[in-house]
C-alpha cells in the first residue's frame, strides 16, 4: 500500500509515514523524511510574552499542545493578573446588578438645592450625577446622594416620597 506525501509530493510506502488516527488511512499527511527535515513543532527555550513584552524562559509559560511552539502567548504572571482583574470585574458587576434591583426614596443634594425622589437608586444617582434627570439637565453638580428608605412596592414608595417631601421641604421639588 502507498501514499503520497503532501510536502514532497512523492508516492511512498505506507510504512514511511507516522501514525495519525485523524489522517487518511490512519497515517500522517507528511512522510517521516519530510517531517524530520522540517518538523511541525518548534523546540524553544525562551519566549516573549505578548502582554508584558518580556523575554522569559518557557517554564514561565503554560503548556499548550496545539500550538506550534507548544506554549501559550502570555506568561503565567500576566495570566494570573488578568484572571484577578476578571474576578474583580465580575464581583463589581454582580454588586451593580444587586444595587440596580434596589428601589427606594432618596435625597439628592445639588449645589443649587435639594431634591427628594424615588425609583431605582443606582440609576437615579447616575442620572442626577451626569445631568440626565428631570431635575438636573447638566447645569448643577451633585454633591451628595442619601438613601432615605429602601421600598420595593411602588405605591408605598410614592406615599413615602410625599412624606419626605413634606418633612424635608426640598427646594428643587415642584409642589
Amino acid at each position: 500500500m502507498t501514499k503520497e506525501c503532501r510536502k514532497c509530493g512523492e508516492t511512498k510506502a505506507i510504512k514511511l509515514f507516522y501514525n495519525n488516527k485523524y489522517g487518511r488511512l490512519g497515517k500522517a499527511a507528511v512522510c517521516k523524511a519530510c517531517y524530520k527535515v522540517n518538523p511541525v513543532l518548534i523546540k524553544i527555550t525562551s519566549k516573549k510574552c505578548y502582554t508584558c513584552e518580556q523575554d522569559k524562559e518557557v517554564k514561565h509559560f503554560y503548556y499548550a499542545a496545539g500550538k506550534k511552539d507548544r506554549y501559550v502567548n502570555h506568561c503565567k504572571d500576566c495570566l494570573r493578573k488578568r484572571r484577578l482583574d476578571q474576578e474583580w470585574y465580575n464581583k463589581m458587576k454582580t454588586l451593580d446588578q444587586e444595587l440596580a434591583k434596589k428601589k427606594g426614596v432618596y435625597l439628592a443634594t445639588f449645589d443649587k438645592g435639594t431634591y427628594v425622589g424615588q425609583g431605582r437608586l443606582i440609576h437615579r444617582e447616575r442620572f442626577h450625577k451626569y445631568g440626565r434627570s428631570n431635575v438636573n439637565s447638566g447645569d448643577m453638580i451633585l454633591l451628595d446622594f442619601i438613601v432615605l428608605e429602601y421600598i420595593q412596592d411602588e405605591t408605598k414608595r410614592l406615599k413615602r416620597e410625599r412624606y419626605w417631601i413634606n418633612k424635608l421641604k426640598p427646594t428643587l421639588n415642584r409642589t
